[in-house]
């Protein structure tokens, strides 16, 4: 340490951080093992940047040693008062958190590159610092990046970056962060289990026994040989099945040039569901639209990764340390008070007649806002599929209308809804085919509706595959009128090819269905090349085909399906048990599973029985053999239930809606009656062109899944499988599914 920062008895360091800090042994004891002097701050150094410049000049002080949220306010301010450093300041180290890249730019500018500024990285367990990053020395240019990295090992440190197996990562390649050398800390004090968890040997070192210290940071090596932080695994959170780097989000919004600094935190809303909220230090002009910040937003990330609510801060609280206090933020009555307008507040808010008032309550009650603009973008506030569901159910009940979910594709707003709600006459028969997205070049992509029958779950596909790609749906009819219901996938798939060929009368087509959908979509395929249409792209959407899953044997599948929704709200999970009398069922299990351990544990310990003892043994078998039964009927049951009522359902077409009302609505009934019969009724022919499957990492629970899910010689020219993460609807939101989609998209186009 005292080479990298080039310490001397001549230098002066001020100690920043607290005695508490790890920051604390950096500044003191390689200042004092050079012979230099630290010079102690007083309590109130933080309070005012123009005195704090004031101490540094008046103590002459050469290094600063600051934490990441504190340099980036001193950067923000350096650019609004008239100030300078003083001359006697040689080096600033910055670290504890992500530094800022369009900070560390505005710096440069604003300073030049005296005094030399290095961004360190280090944990606690290593003694603090173990990588040092100075743009200044770095071969790359620091305007061809777009984070800063932490760079390279100190001497006596190495670092290295290796997946779940302990092996080196690729360039390029995230991985798990693990520092080893003098600075490793010998453990923890008195926590023997942490230690053993924490700290594993060198696989890299044969010589001696060496240790490591596993971080729990992602990283990757860049080109340079540098190595940039992605962030902390302490930081991924899951919301609504995706997985999300909240740090990932931070990074993005940080490179809008109003945006001075930015923390993002997860928050439960009046309902309980889990909001993404972004608090930002905006550069001057503070009265900055939200939808300015959401669409750039937008630009760089998936839709669920944008933030439903932007709230603008003077500063970021910090914690004594200097770091950004997240657990303040998080708990903050402010939930949507300093809400960035993109209108005044009044015309964000005011209903103009009753229709506009019912919707607005609808939407503060489902949304669980407190606040809501008749302007306002349904997806843009906190909006998805799911509350869609809610929505629209309280919608019927309020309106006695009952409208597809595909509505909110053309009217996501309250005062659209409103104009169709106040349309009298009685609905007319509706088109199947449903514009996603209209504009694009090139030819357009047109999903089948699952087991749902709305398209509503293909909206992130269509605005991740960008906006020269035109995208339609095809929901099922009779979705909102009497229309009578073909019960064959052949009738159906011709109703559907007369539509499509509406918006695109010849070929090469691109067809895609979720679930049974796919179904209809590889029976659409079939019809069109017998016309003697092309059919460039046939994707199916986690399709079950013939013969693809069973059902698990009891038990298992028992432990499967609590598996899967012991991840999801186990309070709501089992206050659900309680109400429906399951719990009864499963305490049933428990005591024979008990009385079948008893009988075995008995039958080891007695190694000769008597004629009575096997008269009774065999009495008690013919017992246990009739509870078998009926342990399997209490398995099936408790699965099924477990399945049905989580937040994510595999098999219940409309499971949204039955967790919503208890019950399907009569038109969903007879739709899924309708498709039910059909689909059971269908036999698939083998394709003569090939079949793209895109499936979900995640099976359903208490099935056994074929790994080809049953396409596997059903087409000519053979199957290409991605697999995406998520599961059956989660990834249809997902970039990797995005990513290949559009990949294939455009393989096939310029074929």
């Amino acid at each position: 340490m005292v080479k990298t920062f080039e310490l001397t008895a001549c230098d002066r360091v001020l100690q920043f951080s607290s005695m508490s800090f790890d920051i604390f042994i950096e500044e003191i004891f390689p200042s004092w093992i050079c012979g230099a002097t630290v010079v102690l701050r007083p309590n109130d150094i933080q309070a005012s940047i123009s005195q704090f410049l004031q101490f540094i000049e008046l103590q002459k002080i050469t290094i600063l040693d600051l934490p990441t949220a504190f340099w980036h306010e001193l950067a923000r301010s350096l650019s609004e008062i008239e100030q300078s450093l003083p001359p006697s300041l040689r080096l600033v180290i910055v670290g504890g958190e992500k530094a800022s890249h369009a900070t560390y730019l505005s710096w440069r500018d604003k300073v030049g590159t005296y005094p030399r500024w290095l961004n360190t990285y280090g944990p606690t367990e290593t003694t603090v610092t173990a990588t040092v990053y100075d743009p200044v020395a770095c071969p790359e240019a620091i305007e061809a990046i777009s984070e800063l990295p932490i760079g390279r090992p100190i001497d006596n440190t190495q670092v290295y970056i290796l997946d779940r197996h302990l092996q080196p990562v690729s360039i390029g390649i995230p991985g798990e962060l693990y520092i080893g050398g003098a600075g490793v800390s010998p453990g923890y004090l008195n926590r023997p289990e942490l230690t053993n968890q924490k700290f594993i040997s060198n696989p890299f070192n044969e010589t001696r026994e060496t240790y490591l210290y596993k971080t729990g940071d992602i990283a990757r090596y860049l080109p340079s040989g540098d190595i940039q932080f992605l962030g902390r695994r302490d930081y991924q959170v899951k919301i609504r099945g995706f997985r999300i780097e909240l740090e990932e989000i931070e990074a993005a919004l940080a490179q809008h040039p109003m945006v001075q600094q930015c923390a993002i935190v997860v928050r439960e809303s009046e309902t309980g569901e889990q909001r993404l909220l972004a608090y930002v230090v905006l550069d001057r002009d503070r009265s900055a639209k939200v939808e300015i910040l959401r669409s750039f937003l937008k630009q760089k990330l998936p839709e669920y990764m944008v933030p439903s609510n932007f709230i603008a801060l003077d500063s970021l609280p910090l914690t004594p340390n200097g770091k950004i206090d997240r657990l303040v933020l998080a708990n903050s009555p402010s939930f949507i008070e300093e809400f960035i307008s993109e209108e005044p507040a009044e015309a964000l808010t005011t209903s103009r007649d009753d229709v506009e008032l019912k919707l607005t309550k609808i939407w503060q009650e489902v949304i669980g806002l407190k606040s809501v603009g008749i302007r306002d973008n349904f997806f843009d506030i906190g909006g998805h599929s799911l509350l869609a569901v809610r929505l629209f159910v309280q919608i019927e009940k309020t309106f006695q209308k009952m409208l597809p979910l595909s509505t909110l594709l053309q009217s996501p707003t309250i005062e659209q809804l409103a104009e169709i709600l106040r349309q009298n006459e009685s609905s007319k028969s509706c088109s199947p085919l449903v514009t996603i997205q209209s504009e694009g070049s090139k030819p357009p992509l047109f999903c089948i509706h699952g087991g749902g029958f709305n398209v509503l779950i293909y909206r992130d596909l269509a605005i991740q595959l960008g906006a020269d790609q035109p995208v339609y749906g095809l929901q099922a009819r009779g979705l909102i009128d009497n229309e009578p219901i073909e019960a064959r996938i052949e009738s159906i798939a011709a109703d559907y090819i007369q539509e499509i060929q509406k918006v695109q009368p010849q070929g090469p087509y691109f067809l895609a269905g979720l679930s049974n959908g796919g179904n209809i979509a590889l029976e659409m395929a079939q019809q069109l090349q017998a016309q003697g249409q092309k059919v460039a792209l046939l994707a199916l959407f986690d399709c079950y085909g013939p013969n693809s899953i069973k059902l698990l044997p009891p038990k298992q599948r028992l432990l499967s399906s609590l598996k899967y929704a012991l991840r999801f709200s186990v309070p709501r999970f089992a206050a659900k048990l309680r109400d429906k009398g399951v719990l009864k069922a499963w305490l049933e299990i428990q005591s024979f599973i008990k009385e079948l351990s008893q009988d075995k544990r008995h039958k080891q310990e007695s190694p000769s029985v008597s004629q009575s003892e096997i008269k009774r043994t065999t009495d008690n078998s013919q017992n246990l053999s009739s509870k078998k039964i009926e342990l399997e009927d209490l398995m099936n049951r408790l699965s099924q239930f477990i399945i049905d009522h989580s937040p994510w359902s595999f098999f219940n077409p409309s499971a949204q809606l039955r967790n919503v009302e208890g019950a399907l609505p009569d038109t969903l009934k007879k739709l899924e009656e309708s498709y039910g019969k059909a689909n059971k009724a269908y036999q698939v022919k083998v394709y003569p062109g090939k079949i793209t499957l895109f499936r979900a990492f995640e099976t359903p629970p208490g099935y056994a899944v074929d790994a080809n899910m049953g396409w596997n010689h059903l087409a000519l020219e053979g199957i290409e499988i991605y697999k995406i993460p998520g599961h059956h609807t989660s990834m249809m939101a997902s970039p990797i599914l995005a990513k290949n989609m559009k990949n294939c998209l455009e393989k096939v186009i310029n074929e």
